[in-house]
């Protein structure tokens, strides 16, 4: 996320390739949630939402992100990149 709000960092070209990665699974509508249950990857949009959050809420623990906070749209982007 530092590196990505770098205008000039070094993984420039590849952050750019990925600025528009998502996890699919916390794309999904409340529908098609619905027609996950039961199966083997109901779990997996609490699962990835969790993630999400756990970076969403860590962030702030690291000293770069004292002065701008991370938004939730740059820790789903970074769960993405990890993932």
């Amino acid at each position: 996320i530092a590196e990505r709000r770098d205008p000039d960092s070094v993984f420039a070209d590849w952050l750019k390739a990925t600025e528009n990665a998502t996890v699919f699974a916390l794309q999904l509508t409340h529908r098609q949630q619905r027609v996950l249950q039961g199966t083997t990857v109901e779990g997996a949009i609490e699962e990835m939402s969790s993630r999400r959050d756990l970076i969403w809420q860590t962030a702030s623990n690291l000293t770069f992100f004292k002065k701008k906070a991370v938004s939730m749209e740059e820790a789903s982007w970074a769960l993405a990149v990890i993932m």
